[in-house]
C-alpha cells in the first residue's frame, strides 16, 4: 500500500497535516490553514494541481484565486507569492479556453450551449492579462513564466511573438523540450515541416514522456511530407506510450476515413477502414471529444453521407448517436462553435447548407452556403451547393457565375465543368439569341474539355458520369457532327446498361436516340446496329408501363424499326412491321408512304397507289407526303403528271417548297432535252425550258442554300452546256470540245461539293460522266462503281456507264484485259433487262472489237488460247447483228441498217483470222522450241558442273583418308616412344634400388675422403654396368628416336638442362604433343640434322649424383653415330 502524502503545513509553532490523497470537495479548511500560516505560493499551487488531476476543475480555479487574493492583501510581503501564481491562473484559463466554443451559434437549432458558457476569447483574453500584468511587474521573467507568456501568446495567434519567446527560453536552456515543442508548432503552422519534425524529435528525445506528446507532431509533420505510414507509426506509438490521449486517436481515425476514399484500395479494405474510423470518432465525441470540432465535422459528414434520414438504427452500431437529420444539424453546429481554423467553421455551415437543401428549405440553405464561401473562398462543395440551389431557384446567371468561379481555381474540376456545360447549353429565361448561341458555343467547349478528362483519367471522375449528361452532349452535336452526337448516345447507352434495372432494361428512349444515329450515319454495319437497338428498346418498351408516352415510344421504335429493315433490303419484316403499325394506327401516313414504297420496289403498283390516294385524302396539305406522292409519279413514267402534281402544291400549298420546285426544275430540264426537234420554234421552247428549269433551281438554292439536289441540277445543265448548244445556240466545232471540256471540269467541282452532303450514287454517276468527257477514263471507272455499289452492284444504266468507260479506256490503251471487263459489265446489264436491243447490239460490238485488238496485237501480247477465243466471239457477234437485221420490229434504239454494216464489217474482219492463228501457233511454236532448247542447254550445263562437283569431293575425301592415315602412323609412333621412356626409368628405377640396398649393407670404415673416392669409383663403375644394360633398348629404339628427334626436337631442347649447370629431375619427362600440334611430313621425307647439330638424347639424373663434389666432372651420355647405324640394322632385321 502506498504511502499517503501531506503537505505540511506550519501555523503558530504547530505542524498542520494536509493529506492531498485525502482532499474534501470543500477546502475551505484547507484554505484557511494555508491563510493563516501565510503558506508560499508552492503550496497553493500543489493543493490547486491536485484538484487538477483529480479533475475538479472549479475547485482549481478557487484555489487559485485564492491564493492571489491573500498575496494582493498581503502588500507588498506577497508580492513574490502573487508573481509565482500568475503562470498557473494563466495556464488554467488558457486550459479552459480549449474547451470553450470559439463562436456561441445563437441561432443553434440542435447544438444549444448553456448560458453560463463563454467564449474561447474571454478565457485568452483574461489569460493574457494575467501575464501582461505579470509582465509588467517582473524585470526578467524566469524560464516557467516566460513558457506561459509563449503559450498564452500562441493562444492569441500571435506566432510572431510566441516564437520570439521560445526562442528566448531556448537561449537559456536548449533542451527545454516544452520551448522545442512550440517552436516546432509554430514552424508547422508557417508549413516548415522538415525543421518542425526535427524540433518535435529533439523535445522527444529530452523528453519522452511528455504532454503534449511530441510524437504527435511527429506524425503530423511525416504525413504533410507524404510518409503516411510513418505517421501512423508515430500515432500508434503515441498510443502504446500515452493509451488515453485523444490526438493520436483523433488522427490515426481521420487516416481511415482517407484511406477509405482512396480508389486504388480493395472495396472490402476501404469498407473496413470506414467502418474502423467512424467508430473510432464515435466512441471520441461520445467519452472525451465532445469539444473536438473536427471530430463533430467528420460525424456531420457521416451522417450527411448515409442518406438514411428516417431511420432509428445506424450502421457500424452506433447505437449512442442519434440517426437522424438532427444528429446532422447537432454535429455541424458543434463544428462551427468550436471550430478554430476557418476551413473548419466553413465545414460546418457547408454542412448546414446541405441540410437545408436536403429539406427543401432553399432559402437557408443560400444562406448557409453564402457563409461559408464567405468563410473560405476555396471551399468548393459550399460553392457547387450554392450552385445548384440556384439552379432550384432559376437563378441560372448566378448559377454559371458560381460554376466559373469554381472554374477559375481548378480547371479540370469535373464536379463544375459537366454542370456549368449543360447550364450554358439550356435556354435560360431572358437570354438573347446572341447569348444562347454563345452558350451553345461554350458547352461544346466545356464538354470537349471533359471528356478529354474522363477518357484521359487526369482526374478521379467516379460517379460524375449520367447517361443524361451524355444525351445532353449528344443534343448539342446532333446537327454538327454525326460522330460526336454518336459517341456521346453509345457513352450514354454504356452508363444507363451497368445502372438499369436487369428487369427493366435501358431506357428504350435512349436506345432509339442512339440508333436512328447508327442507322443514318452508320452505314451497313451502323444499320445493323441499330437494328438490333431498335428491337432492344421495343422488348424494354413492352415491359414498360402502359400509357400514352409508351405508346407513342413504341410507336416511333417500330416506325424506326421498319426504315432500318429496308435499309438493310428486309422488305418482308419492314412490310410486316408496318402492317403492324397501321393496325394499331390506321390514320398514320408515314407507314402508308413507307408501305406504298415497299409495295413499290416489289412491283404492287396499284397497291402502292391506292396506299398513297388513301393518305393523301385524310392529309392533303402534308408537303411530305405530297413529295412523295410527286417522286411515286415521276419514277413510274408519269412526268407530266408528276409536274402538274408538284405545281399544284406550289400554287395551293406552299410556293416556297423546296422539293416541289425541284421536282418541276426536273420536268422543265426533262421536257427541254428531249426534244430534239430543230426547227426555230422548238429551239425557243427548249430554250425557255432551260431558262425556266436554272430559275427554279436558283430560287430552290435561295431558300435552302445546303440544297445538294438544285446545286447538283445546276452541275448537270452546266456540264452539258443546257443554256449553250442543247438551247440551240450554235457552237463552232473547232472549239467545242474545249467548251465540253470547260464545262465538265466546272460541274465536276460542284458536284465534288454536292458529295459532301448528298450520300447518293448520282452524284458519283454525274462525277463518272464528268471525267468520262475529260478522257479520264480511270477515274470515271472509280466514280462509276462508287456508284454501283448504292445500287449493290444492279443498277442498269450504271452497269452500262462501266461498260462505256472500260471500252474507252481498252481502246485508248490497246488493252485486252479493260476490253474484256467491258463485256462483262455490259453482260451484267443484259441480264437485269434481258429484252434491250441497244445492250445486246452493244455486246456484239464489244465482242467484234475484242477480235479486232488481238489482230491488231503482235503475238507476243496475246495466246493462240485468246485469240481463238476472240475469233468465237466474233463469230457470236456476226450471229447476233444477223438477228437484229432480221428484226422487224416498229423502233429500234439504233439506226437499223448499222447491224448490217457492222455485219459485213465483221466478215471483213474474220476473213484474216485463219491467217492470224496460224502465225500465232507458228510463233507459239517456234517459242516452245527456244524453249526446249534453252532447257536441254541448261539441263546439260547442270550436269557437267555436278560431275565437276563429283570429281571435286573425290579429291578431298581420298586426301582426307591420306591425312588420316599418317595422322594414325603418328599416333603409333608416340605410342612407341612413351613405352620406351616408360621402359627405361622402371630400369633405372630398379637399379637404383639395387645400389641402395648394397650401400645399406656395406659398413664405413674410412673418413669422410675415403668415403668419398669409394663412393666415385662405386658410381662410375655403376655408370658403366648401366650403360652396358641399356645398349640393347637403345639400338632397338634407334630408328624410333631418330624420327622422334625430328618430331619433338623442340620439346626435348625445352627439357636441356640451363646454361649454369641445372639438370633434369628423374622424374621429369616431356608430356607427349597434343595431336591437334602434329604435323608429320610425308613419309620418304625423313629429318637429316647435319653433324655439327646432332639431336640430344635426353639425360637421366641418379640420386647420385645430387651428392657429386662440385670439382668432378660429369660424364655426358651421347649415342654415337655406329650405335644409331646398328639400330637402324637390327631395326630393319
Amino acid at each position: 500500500m502506498a504511502a499517503p502524502r501531506i503537505l505540511g503545513v506550519q501555523l503558530d509553532g504547530d505542524e498542520i497535516n494536509i493529506d492531498l490523497d485525502d482532499l474534501d470537495d470543500d477546502p475551505e479548511e484547507v484554505y484557511v490553514v494555508l491563510t493563516d500560516s501565510k503558506s508560499a505560493a508552492w503550496m497553493w499551487r500543489t493543493v490547486a494541481i491536485e484538484y487538477w488531476e483529480k479533475g475538479n476543475m472549479a475547485r482549481v480555479e478557487d484555489t487559485i484565486r485564492r491564493a492571489i487574493s491573500v498575496y494582493e492583501r498581503q502588500g507588498r510581503d506577497g508580492h513574490e507569492n502573487w508573481q509565482a501564481m500568475q503562470p498557473l491562473l494563466a495556464n488554467f484559463l488558457l486550459a479552459k479556453a480549449r474547451d470553450a466554443p470559439k463562436l456561441i451559434l445563437r441561432t443553434a437549432q440542435e447544438d444549444k450551449l448553456d448560458s453560463k458558457v463563454q467564449e474561447k476569447s474571454v478565457y485568452i483574453n483574461e489569460a493574457a492579462t494575467s501575464m501582461a500584468r505579470m509582465d509588467s511587474v517582473v524585470p526578467k521573467l524566469s524560464v516557467v513564466q516566460l513558457l506561459s507568456k509563449a503559450v498564452s501568446q500562441l493562444a492569441e495567434n500571435a506566432i510572431d511573438a510566441a516564437g520570439r519567446t521560445f526562442d528566448e527560453i531556448l537561449q537559456q536552456q536548449q533542451n527545454n523540450s516544452v520551448a522545442l515543442m512550440g517552436k516546432g508548432r509554430i514552424q508547422y503552422a508557417r508549413r516548415n515541416y522538415r525543421d518542425a519534425l526535427k524540433s518535435f524529435q529533439e523535445a522527444l528525445k529530452y523528453a519522452p514522456d511528455l504532454l503534449p506528446d511530441p510524437r504527435v507532431g511527429i506524425g503530423l509533420c511525416a504525413w504533410s511530407l507524404g510518409d503516411q505510414d510513418r505517421a501512423r507509426r508515430a500515432w500508434q506509438r503515441s498510443l502504446e506510450v500515452h493509451p488515453d490521449l485523444p490526438a493520436p486517436q483523433i488522427l490515426i481515425c481521420l487516416s481511415l476515413l482517407n484511406d477509405a476514399k482512396d480508389k486504388r484500395r480493395d472495396q472490402r479494405e476501404r469498407s473496413r477502414a470506414y467502418s474502423q474510423g467512424i467508430k473510432g470518432l464515435a466512441a471520441l465525441f461520445r467519452d472525451r471529444g465532445k469539444h473536438c470540432a473536427i471530430v463533430a465535422d467528420a460525424l456531420s459528414a457521416y451522417f450527411m453521407e448515409r442518406k438514411e434520414w428516417d431511420k432509428v438504427r445506424a450502421q457500424y452500431d452506433l447505437i449512442h448517436l442519434l440517426t437522424s437529420v438532427f444528429q446532422a444539424v447537432k454535429a455541424a453546429e458543434r463544428t462551427i462553435q468550436f471550430a478554430d481554423l476557418r476551413s473548419v467553421v466553413s465545414d460546418g455551415y457547408m454542412r448546414l447548407g446541405r441540410i437545408a437543401h436536403l429539406r427543401g428549405d432553399l432559402p437557408q440553405a443560400v444562406e448557409q452556403y453564402g457563409i461559408s464561401v464567405d468563410r473560405n473562398e476555396k471551399n468548393q462543395l459550399a460553392r457547387t451547393g450554392l450552385g445548384q440551389v440556384h439552379i432550384l431557384t432559376n437563378e441560372i446567371p448566378a448559377a454559371i457565375h458560381d460554376y466559373e468561379l469554381l472554374l477559375s481555381d481548378n480547371q479540370n474540376l469535373i464536379e463544375a465543368l459537366l454542370p456549368l456545360a449543360s447550364l450554358q447549353a439550356s435556354a435560360w429565361p431572358g437570354a438573347s439569341p446572341v447569348e444562347q448561341d454563345a452558350g451553345k458555343v461554350r458547352a461544346r467547349q466545356l464538354y470537349d474539355r471533359a471528356a478529354r478528362i474522363i477518357k484521359g483519367k487526369e482526374v478521379e471522375t467516379e460517379g460524375m458520369e449520367d447517361p443524361e449528361l451524355w444525351v445532353e452532349v449528344a443534343k448539342l452535336w446532333q446537327a454538327e457532327d454525326s460522330n460526336k452526337a454518336r459517341e456521346a448516345y453509345a457513352r450514354a447507352v454504356e452508363l444507363a446498361r451497368e445502372t438499369a434495372d436487369p428487369e427493366k432494361g435501358v431506357d428504350p428512349k435512349l436506345l432509339n436516340a442512339l440508333a436512328v444515329i447508327r442507322h443514318i450515319h452508320g452505314g451497313e454495319t451502323g444499320r445493323t446496329e441499330a437494328r438490333d437497338l431498335y428491337q432492344e428498346a421495343l422488348v424494354g418498351a413492352t415491359k414498360a408501363e402502359e400509357g400514352p408516352e409508351n405508346e407513342m415510344v413504341q410507336t416511333a421504335t417500330l416506325y424506326n424499326l421498319a426504315r432500318c429493315w429496308e435499309a438493310l433490303g428486309e422488305q418482308t419484316q419492314a412490310q410486316e412491321a408496318y402492317q403492324k403499325l397501321l393496325s394499331r394506327h390506321p390514320e398514320y401516313v408515314d407507314a402508308k408512304a413507307r408501305l406504298a414504297h415497299v409495295y413499290q420496289q416489289q412491283g404492287r403498283i396499284d397497291e402502292a397507289h391506292g396506299l398513297l390516294k388513301d393518305a393523301l385524302e385524310s392529309q392533303t396539305d402534308n408537303l411530305d407526303l405530297r413529295s412523295y406522292y410527286t417522286y411515286f409519279l415521276a419514277s413510274h413514267k408519269q412526268s407530266r403528271q408528276s409536274s402538274k402534281f408538284a405545281q399544284l402544291t406550289l400554287s395551293n400549298y406552299d410556293k416556297h417548297d423546296v422539293y416541289a420546285l425541284s421536282a418541276v426544275a426536273a420536268d422543265l430540264y426533262s421536257a427541254a432535252r428531249e426534244n430534239r426537234d430543230t426547227g426555230s420554234e422548238a429551239i425557243k421552247v427548249r430554250r425557255k425550258h432551260f431558262q425556266n428549269c436554272a430559275q427554279a433551281y436558283d430560287k430552290v438554292l435561295s431558300l435552302d442554300p445546303n440544297c445538294a439536289y438544285a446545286a447538283m441540277g445546276l452541275a448537270i445543265m452546266i456540264a452539258e452546256d443546257a443554256l449553250g448548244g442543247l438551247a440551240g445556240a450554235p457552237v463552232p466545232g473547232a472549239d467545242e470540245a474545249r467548251e465540253r471540256e470547260r464545262n465538265a471540269a466546272e460541274a465536276l467541282g460542284v458536284f465534288g461539293r454536292v458529295r459532301e452532303s448528298i450520300n447518293n450514287g448520282s452524284v458519283f454517276v454525274n462525277m463518272g460522266h464528268c471525267y468520262y468527257t475529260l478522257e479520264q477514263f480511270q477515274k470515271a471507272i472509280e466514280s462509276y462503281e462508287l456508284a454501283s455499289r448504292f445500287y449493290n452492284g444492279k443498277d442498269f444504266a450504271v452497269l452500262l456507264h462501266l461498260c462505256r468507260a472500260w471500252y474507252a479506256k481498252a481502246n485508248l490503251e490497246q488493252n485486252r484485259e479493260g476490253m474484256e471487263t467491258a463485256l462483262d459489265y455490259a453482260k451484267k446489264a443484259l441480264a437485269l433487262a434481258p429484252e434491250d436491243k441497244a445492250t445486246v447490239y452493244d455486246i456484239a460490238v464489244i465482242q467484234q472489237k475484242f477480235a479486232e485488238l488481238l489482230f491488231s496485237l503482235p503475238p507476243d501480247r496475246r495466246t493462240l488460247e485468246k485469240l481463238q477465243e476472240a475469233i468465237d466471239q466474233a463469230q457470236e457477234a456476226q450471229g447476233t447483228f444477223a438477228a437484229l437485221v432480221e428484226d422487224k420490229s416498229t423502233v429500234m434504239p439504233f439506226a437499223r441498217d448499222l447491224p448490217d454494216q457492222r455485219r459485213r464489217y465483221g466478215e471483213t474482219v474474220l476473213r484474216k483470222s485463219g491467217e492470224h492463228v496460224e502465225a500465232q501457233k507458228a510463233y507459239e511454236q517456234e517459242v516452245v522450241a527456244k524453249t526446249e532448247a534453252a532447257r536441254a542447254m541448261r539441263e546439260e550445263e547442270r550436269k557437267r558442273k555436278q560431275e565437276e562437283e563429283d570429281l571435286r569431293i573425290a579429291e578431298i575425301q581420298k586426301a582426307a583418308a591420306e591425312l588420316s592415315k599418317q595422322r594414325k602412323l603418328a599416333m603409333e609412333e608416340v605410342q612407341l616412344w612413351n613405352a620406351a621412356v616408360k621402359l627405361e626409368r622402371d630400369e633405372e628405377e630398379e637399379a637404383d634400388k639395387l645400389k641402395a640396398q648394397k650401400g645399406r649393407r656395406r659398413k664405413p670404415q674410412n673418413g669422410a675422403n675415403g668415403s668419398g673416392a669409394n663412393s666415385e669409383t662405386e658410381a662410375g663403375e655403376g655408370r658403366k654396368s648401366k650403360k652396358s644394360k641399356k645398349s640393347k633398348l637403345s639400338q632397338s629404339q634407334a630408328d624410333v628416336s631418330e624420327e622422334d628427334d625430328a618430331l619433338f626436337t623442340d620439346n626435348e631442347d625445352a627439357a636441356e638442362p640451363t646454361a649454369a649447370g641445372g639438370e633434369e629431375d628423374e622424374h621429369v619427362h616431356p608430356a607427349p604433343p597434343q595431336e591437334k600440334h602434329v604435323h608429320p611430313a610425308p613419309p620418304q621425307e625423313k629429318q637429316v640434322y647435319p653433324a655439327e647439330e646432332k639431336p640430344r638424347q635426353k639425360r637421366v639424373v641418379r640420386e647420385e649424383e645430387d651428392v657429386d663434389e662440385p670439382s668432378s666432372k660429369r660424364r655426358k651420355k651421347i649415342k654415337s653415330k655406329a650405335t644409331i647405324s646398328d639400330s637402324d640394322e637390327e631395326m630393319s632385321d
